[in-house]
C-alpha cells in the first residue's frame, strides 16, 4: 500500500515540460528583440524562433496561452497566444516574478 501512496504523489507532481504543441504568434517586437540581444543582424529570424518553439522547454506556465519557452539560454515570453519579447537568461532569471504579476493582471 505505501508505494501505491508514494507512486500517487509523484503522479500529482509531475509537470509536463513539454506540450506537443505550441501555437504562437511570433510579434514583430519578438524577431526585434532577437536580431538586438543575440546579434543577428540578418538572416531568418523569425524560422529560428519558431525552432526554439517548437523544440525548446516551458519553464514557466500559467495556461496554455501565457508561458515561457527556453531553449540555450534564449527565453520566449508568451502572453495570450503570442510571442511578446525574447529574453536572455539574465533578463529572464531578473524577470520572472514582474511575468507572474503580468500574466495576472491580464486574467482580471
Amino acid at each position: 500500500m505505501k508505494s501505491l501512496e508514494k507512486r500517487k504523489k509523484i503522479v500529482k507532481k509531475f509537470m509536463p515540460k513539454k506540450i506537443i504543441s505550441i501555437r504562437a504568434i511570433i510579434s514583430d517586437h519578438a524577431i526585434l528583440r532577437y536580431k538586438e540581444r543575440f546579434n543577428m543582424p540578418n538572416g531568418n529570424s523569425k524560422k529560428a524562433l519558431k525552432s526554439i518553439l517548437k523544440k525548446g522547454k516551458i519553464v514557466l506556465a500559467c495556461d496554455g496561452r501565457n508561458m515561457v519557452v527556453a531553449k540555450d539560454r534564449t527565453y520566449l515570453i508568451i502572453s495570450n497566444g503570442e510571442v511578446k519579447t525574447v529574453y536572455t537568461k539574465e533578463m529572464f532569471d531578473s524577470s520572472i516574478e514582474r511575468i507572474r504579476k503580468r500574466w495576472a493582471e491580464s486574467d482580471d
